[in-house]
């Protein structure tokens, strides 16, 4: 015996190793209950495992060609089943695939697979040619009704939460125009201002839903779209556009709130617009109000509502204001978890609403 010859017994027990590892696969796809195919590309054999045919609903004694497969691929599906196996055979592709289709047993029931294969390649008159297709299928017919059963359930539940938006919008604009109705009729001019301030606060909330339900979102808002827009209706029903200007500016990348941060946010952006309105610009002074977001990319959104206003009163300070607007403001910025830095901006006022990501 010689220093390269394998010792005793060796050859058997590689065998033994062998047949060990072919029973190990062996069960681990009947427990998986995956089943294993392989054919012959060279005469067109094919050779599906029990678990395999089980899952055609094939009996073991008959004997399966091509044609029995592909007639058995559900017609929607054919084609593109077909065009798979016709593009993994070619002699300059990976060899590689995996695909989800339907089946039609000969029983007439409908189930779906998932199928991977590989194509086993060699050498034939100096070429390389596919020799076989080996590949294992899956059936996955209970995973693609759960799938069905939950998009539908959550398209039922999207369907709500539009419908919840939408009637909250209408209750809330119904609140407003009782509001506006009992302003109208109000002898006092305090009550009738209370009651146009409220109205339009409730008219604030009553516009997020609305953007909510246009946008078919439920969970988030984009930013842009509805303070830009808020800002702009508010401009637009309390400002004097003769003497005073709008200009809004959004954030380079799209930016979003959750829909809990949305409407406190969007009352605060209110207050602050219609601050600048009233006591920016004494008539006959002119100017502009800005509107700025800027997102750093990591959640983090400031807001800034400027002016070229008359500036603030010497020693102002928003904390001490006996308005019921800043005290609005602060309250809902605490609430956010958000700071509010106010400064004068020579000429004007600036006030900056800094919210930390959510």
């Amino acid at each position: 015996m010689t220093a390269t010859d394998p010792p005793p017994g060796s050859e058997a027990r590689t065998a033994v190793d062998d047949g060990w590892t072919v029973e190990r696969l062996r069960l681990a796809a009947e427990a998986a209950q995956v089943g294993t195919f392989a054919g012959d590309l060279l005469t067109g054999a094919l050779d599906w495992s029990p678990r395999c045919r089980a899952i055609f609903g094939v009996g073991a004694d008959v004997v399966i060609t091509r044609a029995d497969f592909e007639a058995l691929v559900h017609p929607d599906d054919a084609e593109r089943v077909a065009e798979a196996v016709r593009r993994v055979r070619g002699p300059e592709e990976p060899g590689a695939y995996a695909l989800e289709f339907r089946i039609v047993r000969p029983d007439g029931e409908t189930r779906w697979v998932e199928s991977r294969g590989r194509v086993v390649y060699g050498e034939v008159e100096g070429a390389r040619r596919p020799l076989r297709f080996l590949g294992a299928v899956v059936d996955i017919t209970e995973r693609k009704r759960f799938q069905e059963e939950l998009t539908e359930a959550l398209a039922v539940k999207e369907a709500l939460l539009e419908e919840v938006n939408h009637r909250v919008k209408n209750s809330l604009q119904l609140v407003t125009s009782l509001c506006s109705l009992q302003a109208g009729h109000a002898v006092d001019a305090g009550v009738k201002r209370i009651l146009a301030e409220a109205s339009r606060r409730i008219g604030v909330i009553a516009a997020v839903h609305e953007r909510l339900y246009a946008s078919r979102r439920h969970d988030r808002v984009d930013a842009a779209d509805l303070l830009g827009g808020l800002a702009t209706d508010t401009v637009r029903a309390l400002g004097d556009p003769e003497r005073i200007g709008f200009s809004f500016d959004g954030p380079p990348r799209p930016a979003t709130l959750a829909i809990d941060r949305a409407v406190p946010t969007a009352l605060i952006v209110n207050e602050m617009l219609i601050n600048a309105l009233k006591y920016a610009y004494p008539p006959p002074r002119t100017g502009t109000v800005r509107l700025v977001l800027a997102d750093d990319g990591g959640g983090a959104l400031r807001i800034t509502v400027a002016d070229d206003g008359v500036g603030l009163p010497e020693g102002y300070d928003p904390a001490e204001s006996t308005g019921i607007g800043m005290r609005i403001v602060a309250a809902l910025a605490r609430q956010l978890g958000a700071t509010l830095d106010v400064a004068d901006a020579a000429p004007g006022a600036r006030f900056t609403l800094a919210l930390p990501p959510a």
